[in-house]
């Protein structure tokens, strides 16, 4: 009961670090998505 226990708050705990990751990737690619618009736009 205790093993499998700590084992869900161990997995719930890899699935926040994979979403955080996920998260920061999209992130940055949105922040490099607008200022290639804003780059093309002033030309």
């Amino acid at each position: 009961m205790g093993a499998s226990k700590y084992n869900k708050a161990e997995m719930i705990r890899n699935m926040d670090n994979q979403n955080q990751r996920v998260l920061c990737v999209i992130k940055s690619l949105f922040l490099n998505l607008r200022n290639v618009h804003e780059i093309t736009s002033t030309f």
